[in-house]
This record gives structure tokens, C-alpha cells and sequence, in this order.
């Protein structure tokens, strides 16, 4: 399982950023939004203009509230905020490995003070 966006349609705000809801509830986490940062325009590559963001029912926003193991096994996260620790394992097992996964991108920016490091 990795970070789901579901078949919901996506919302085009004033800036030009694309935002695509989903509401799967999971380990406080009560939406989740795929971010396109350039929302129509390419080249949408993930950790670069394409994020997760998930709001937490406590009202933080922070990434999934999960990560996936090696057995594809689902590890829960304790809820927002994820430690340094998490965030750090979803962008090492998803943002920066060589699948597709989006999930961990966010939490990398949020752990390097709002800039892309990576």
C-alpha cells in the first residue's frame, strides 16, 4: 500500500496549483491532498512539484500518516507531528528510492527548514 490519491477529481486554485482531496482516514490522518505545484503544466515530477500533504484531525499538516515495510506490510505512525525519524524513512523509502512513490517528499522539506535539499 503507499500513499493512495484515490480516483477523486482534482481542483485548479488562482495560483495554477492543482489540488486532488482524499478522505481515507488513517492514524489521525483525516485527508490527504495530492499538491501539483504547476498543476496543468509538466513535467510533475515527484518531490519537485508534486507532494502529498496530509491534515490530522489535531489540525497539523504533516505526510502519511504510514510508511510500508520491505514485506509490504503497513507500519503505522504514532499521528502528527511525525518525528524527524519518520519523515526521514518515508523519504528514504519512497521520495528518494525508485519507485513512484510521492509519500516522504513533503516531510523532507518540513524537516530541512522549507527547502528542497534533495
Amino acid at each position: 500500500m503507499s500513499a493512495r490519491i484515490g480516483n477523486t477529481k482534482s481542483f485548479v486554485i488562482s495560483s495554477g496549483a492543482s489540488l486532488r482531496p482524499n478522505y481515507e482516514p488513517s492514524n489521525g490522518s483525516l485527508i490527504s491532498f495530492a499538491v501539483d505545484i504547476n498543476g496543468l503544466k509538466g513535467p510533475n515530477v515527484a518531490g519537485r512539484d508534486l507532494f502529498i500533504v496530509c491534515l490530522y484531525n489535531n489540525g497539523l499538516v504533516d505526510d502519511a500518516p504510514y510508511n510500508v515495510a520491505d514485506d509490504d506490510s503497513i507500519v503505522p505512525f504514532a499521528g502528527a507531528p511525525l518525528t524527524k525519524e519518520e519523515r526521514e524513512s518515508l523519504f528514504s523509502s519512497h521520495c528518494s528510492s525508485s519507485t513512484s512513490g510521492i509519500s516522504g517528499c513533503f516531510g523532507k522539506i518540513l524537516n530541512d527548514n522549507w527547502e528542497m535539499s534533495y
